[in-house]
């Protein structure tokens, strides 16, 4: 990572360290899409620490199959949209648990060409269970079953998008702030 990218990333630190959940922003143009940041929550969430910046968020994943939700990722990054999965995932203790991870590219962020934001939220395996039985009933019909998601589940996912979404759009106004600030805003 260059210093222009750790200056930046302490810059907007204040802003996705107040985020509730965790989040973690990826390198796009880098082989294999390493992690660049992760907020306290996510260390908290996952036991790791920032020795694991510079890897794929894949560490996570372990011996779990996760490849309908991993391709789905790669779909979704390669059109530049945003996606949610359910992925299985161990904690550095080895303790399983699951994730949905919500994950979108934002296109140029400060100084990193292409950048994505991962929002993950832990489930519990009823939950995660729930989802992803809505997930293949989606896939296999083309409908999405209301039946399946019980309302409460819809709100807290809902609720969870919209913090994700809510973060980018703070995150993109904070550096357009900084564009126009530092005068790089015409420059690029």
């Amino acid at each position: 990572m260059t210093d222009e990218t750790k200056d930046y990333l302490d810059s907007i630190e204040p802003i996705l360290g107040r985020v509730p959940y965790a989040i973690t922003l990826s390198d796009l143009t880098l082989p294999d899409q390493p992690l660049i940041y992760m907020n306290r929550q996510f260390f908290e969430m996952t036991g790791c620490d920032a020795n694991y910046l510079g890897r794929n968020c894949r560490f996570l994943q372990s011996d779990f199959d996760n490849e309908d939700s991993r391709a789905e990722i790669r779909r979704a990054l390669s059109a530049g949209e945003r996606t949610q999965v359910v992925l299985q995932n161990r904690r550095m203790t080895g303790e399983a648990f699951y994730n949905m991870l919500y994950i979108q590219s934002l296109g140029p962020v400060g100084p990193v060409s292409n950048l994505a934001m991962g929002a993950q939220f832990e489930l519990a395996e009823t939950e995660a269970l729930t989802v992803l039985r809505d997930a293949k009933a989606t896939k296999m019909w083309g409908i999405r079953t209301r039946s399946v998601l019980d309302h409460g589940l819809r709100i807290r996912l809902e609720q969870r998008r919209t913090v994700m979404e809510s973060t980018i759009r703070v995150l993109k106004s904070w550096d357009v702030m900084h564009r126009i600030k530092t005068g790089t805003l015409l420059k690029g």
